[in-house]
């Protein structure tokens, strides 16, 4: 928790708002993680217009906002194919100025109408990413683990 929240956590009673916040993130965490055990049953949740128009840009400015905090460790997934791909997939969304020009001049740009249900894409890149990582996760002695 300490990349999520700093050292917020070692000042937490139980009780306090604090600790409100971070059982709040970890329960949310937890039900993603709970999710993604069975394919198909992880979607993320995403802003609509009254149209109906899905908004995916939030949820990918959240997603990279989250990747950055350890970037450096992100590097190796985004190397491989496997998870490259799925990775780029919610990034594309993003709204970002700086993420726009970084996949604008790496991709040519792609035609609206691609673009436009490539949302339907964001489970399958999310539950692609977890298979992937999930060895790490049950390994203690995975270099991630390392921390």
């Amino acid at each position: 928790m300490i990349h999520v929240i700093g050292d917020h956590e070692k000042r937490a009673f139980i009780g306090s708002k604090i600790q409100a916040v971070i059982d709040t993130i970890v329960d949310h965490y937890n039900l993603i993680a709970h999710q993604l055990t069975a394919p198909g049953r992880y979607a993320p949740v995403l802003m609509r217009t009254d149209e109906g128009e899905v908004l995916a840009g939030d949820w990918a400015d959240g997603f990279f906002g989250a990747i950055s905090l350890n970037l450096g460790e992100w590097a190796p997934l985004l190397a491989q194919k496997q998870t490259g791909d799925p990775i780029m997939a919610i990034l594309l969304h993003c709204t970002k100025p700086e993420m726009i020009q970084m996949i604008s001049t790496a991709f040519p740009k792609p035609p609206e109408a691609i673009l436009k249900d490539a949302w339907r894409t964001l489970p399958f890149a999310v539950e692609g990413i977890y298979a992937h990582c999930q060895p790490m996760r049950f390994n203690p002695g995975a270099p991630a683990n390392d921390a």
